[in-house]
């Protein structure tokens, strides 16, 4: 539950930020805002949207391990079929 509720906050974070960037670049465009504040935007909605993927990762991760778990698995072989099947493709 709490990779749910962090990876949502950090969707919002993203989402506003994105929603920001477009706002300060029509300040900086239009107006005599600031190009810094553009830059500030873009950071917050790229690093929400690094976050939120990984909690929402992890969510998955453990959702899986616990279904292997009680079907019998170890709790190592859950961690290894997770890396098999879902770790591939992925940098």
């Amino acid at each position: 539950m709490l990779f749910e509720i962090l990876g949502g906050l950090f969707g919002w974070a993203w989402i506003i930020g994105g929603i920001a960037v477009l706002i300060f670049v029509g300040l900086a465009v239009f107006s005599d805002g600031s190009w810094w504040n553009v830059f500030y935007a873009a950071v917050v909605s790229a690093v929400g949207k690094w976050l939120a993927r990984g909690f929402n990762d992890n969510k998955k991760r453990v959702l899986f391990e616990q279904k292997l778990i009680s079907e019998g698995v170890s709790k190592e072989d859950a961690g290894r079929r997770w890396t098999e099947e879902y770790g591939k493709g992925r940098t």
